[in-house]
């Protein structure tokens, strides 16, 4: 009699727990897990983006906030030699960075690399190592175009100083780098101090008007330097020209030239990546800092295949 009783019961309970709203519960729990990282690309000034939107569910304590901080810090966490280093931005004005370019949706270039420095800038100045690391307080920025020594070098610590050095300097003229490069390295050479990195990293379109010479600029400066660590010279390369043919760039990311440093040991300095292409400015300029001769973007060996046998 008991178990017929328990029997009974059991049935009762089961028809219950059917009749209860779960479907509706099932589909708004599925709903808010959807919401709550939903991985959206956004397309702006021709570069894509990976962006992650967030719906608050609960309110995390301060606790949690830095749990998950911290993980998130390990598990993006660049070599530790990114840190602690004097920071340049070269930038092309050239002429041809006022034309409309199809990979910015037909906006000016000039227009367009500006969005993209200031996020760069903004990235670099908060990128923070476990310990409070910095790589830098301020970011040396500098425009290059005609065959002279660049006249204006300004350091910015904030992305909101972006904007009024690209309303100031305007495009102009032809495009010659090394100029303004050497000036550049002499100057991180006289005011670095002692162990203190470089990073240079160049925003250009494509055709530089005097390849030989910053070629030979980048083989001097390699033969001054401890160790291929102590300076890395990122190029970015953005626009339709630069994409149809990179090969230039891709052959001084491989070290083609076999640059030697003052103790004529390897020294491969330059990191070169299309704007379109690449990861965040600090996966590119962490990307060599662990094995210099894993560096080479994946897409190159269409354009250059003899690099990656």
């Amino acid at each position: 009699m008991l178990k017929f009783l328990q029997d009974v019961v059991i049935k009762l309970l089961q028809s219950v727990v059917k009749q209860l709203p779960r479907t509706e519960k099932n589909d708004e729990e599925k709903h808010r897990a959807k919401n709550s990282s939903t991985y959206v690309q956004k397309y702006s000034s021709g570069k894509t983006y990976n962006v992650v939107e967030t719906s608050e569910v609960s309110t995390p304590t301060e606790e949690t906030k830095q749990i998950v901080t911290n993980t998130k810090r390990r598990s993006i966490m660049p070599n530790k030699k990114i840190y602690d280093r004097k920071v340049y931005m070269l930038i092309d004005q050239s002429g041809s960075m006022v034309r409309r370019d199809s990979l910015f949706n037909n906006e000016r270039r000039w227009k367009a690399i500006a969005e993209v420095i200031e996020g760069h800038v903004y990235n670099i100045l908060n990128q923070e190592g476990m310990n409070g690391e910095r790589i830098c307080d301020e970011i040396t920025v500098t425009f290059f175009s005609p065959n002279r020594s660049s006249t204006v070098i300004r350091p910015i610590q904030d992305d909101s100083q972006v904007p009024a050095l690209f309303e100031e300097n305007q495009p102009d003229s032809n495009t010659f780098l090394a100029p303004t490069f050497q000036q550049i390295v002499g100057q991180w050479f006289g005011t670095r101090m002692p162990n203190e990195g470089g990073f240079i990293i160049i925003y250009t379109d494509g055709e530089l008007d005097d390849r030989d010479t910053f070629v030979n600029s980048i083989q001097e400066t390699c033969g001054k330097l401890n160790s291929q660590d102590e300076l890395k010279i990122v190029i970015i390369g953005f626009g339709s020209d630069v994409n149809r043919d990179p090969s230039f760039y891709l052959k001084l990311d491989a070290n083609a030239n076999s640059f030697t440093d003052k103790n004529s040991k390897p020294c491969n300095i330059i990191v070169f990546d299309l704007l379109n292409k690449m990861p965040s400015i600090i996966d590119l300029l962490n990307r060599q800092l662990e094995d210099p001769k894993a560096g080479l973007p994946g897409w190159g060996k269409e354009f250059c295949p003899e690099l990656y046998d």
